[in-house]
């Protein structure tokens, strides 16, 4: 079963000519073996499963750990953290509260940011779907959806692809560095929750 941790969401035409792709479109492209991946290394979380749900949020929290405090300063200017909710979630499903210490060395250019950023905010779409596999009456402020979600996630497209446009190629070369180390900080992640069970 598939975790979807960024949502299949861009779909339409590619745009005119070989370089044709708009940022987000050539970054779907370009990472769509490490989203492969990632979505491999999360199968093996059960959401409807309460102890897979934990193990599922203590993951996603680790990762965030490690990502988000690079962000504070860096790419989209209306990006907002996710990990105070991954954390108050688990507080409340197991009492865990301890989070591993983040990299400090984990900061970004300002692409690799827009990067990063792509797939933490396209994995909120992903949480609409996942929020149906949840048993009912457990915390999902994590993965829950707003009204402003799919708003949320048009603006910070069509932001990326207008820095795209003002930057040249190896601005989207960096992005893309981005976009892949934020998937693997979550494969890395999962495949030690495994080998640590």
């Amino acid at each position: 079963m598939r975790i979807g941790l960024l949502a299949e969401v861009d779909g339409g035409p590619k745009v005119d000519g070989e370089k044709s792709l708009s940022a987000r479109f050539a970054l779907r492209e370009a990472t769509s073996a490490e989203h492969e991946l990632t979505e491999l290394a999360f199968e093996k979380f059960d959401l409807a499963n309460p102890a897979d749900y934990t193990a599922f949020l203590t993951v996603h929290r680790a990762a965030l750990a490690e990502l988000e405090p690079g962000l504070q300063h860096a790419g989209w200017s209306e990006w907002k953290p996710r990990l105070p909710m991954a954390a108050d979630d688990l507080l409340t499903l197991s009492g865990e509260t301890h989070v591993s210490p983040c990299s400090a060395d984990r900061q970004y250019d300002d692409a690799a940011a827009w990067g990063v950023q792509y797939v933490l905010e396209g994995s909120r779409l992903g949480g609409q779907i996942l929020c149906q596999r949840i048993p009912t009456g457990s915390p999902r402020s994590y993965l829950a959806s707003t009204p402003e979600t799919g708003r949320n996630w048009r603006a910070f497209c069509d932001a990326l692809d207008e820095q795209a446009q003002q930057h040249p190629t190896a601005w989207l070369d960096r992005a893309l560095t981005g976009a892949k180390s934020a998937f693997r900080t979550f494969q890395t992640l999962a495949h030690k929750s495994e080998s640590s069970e």
